[in-house]
């Protein structure tokens, strides 16, 4: 089971471009320039859209305050938020925290590091993925 449109869109309801629940995503981006296979990029340190769908991204979590790329097509969906790392923060603290029994990987950035990592939502990752929230929050 993947993480589906739907289920995004019940977290963040503001939407453009084509809206089809049964889009499934296989992987949650944080970059653009690594593989995303039917991925949902969120442009938490990297904002370029254009990248991230030519490397896989199917959808986007963008900022209400932030011009879409005119590139960007009406088949490509959109999903608005107010404050990109407050959504990063709800995505990975819902479902790479609480509901880990979907197939959906992670494609992490660190930017205390200038590295990347994909993570499956696991038990043994959670660790991980509340390290990451930390970090996230300006705990760490």
């Amino acid at each position: 089971m993947y993480i589906t449109y739907e289920n995004i869109a019940r977290l963040f309801p503001q939407s453009k471009g084509m809206k089809n629940d049964k889009i499934r995503f296989e992987t949650i981006s944080f970059c653009t320039n690594k593989e995303q296979p039917n991925g949902l990029f969120i442009p938490l340190f990297e904002n370029d859209l254009e990248e991230a769908e030519k490397n896989g991204a199917i959808a986007a979590l963008w900022s209400r305050n932030e011009p879409l790329p005119l590139s960007i097509g009406m088949d490509f969906p959109i999903l608005y938020v107010n404050h990109l790392q407050e959504a990063a923060i709800q995505i990975v603290e819902h479902f790479g925290v609480n509901h880990i029994n979907h197939d959906t990987k992670m494609i992490i950035g660190n930017r205390s590091i200038d590295e990347q990592f994909t993570m499956a939502p696991s038990a043994a990752n959670q660790k991980h993925f509340l390290l990451l929230l930390d970090e996230w929050k300006g705990r760490v």
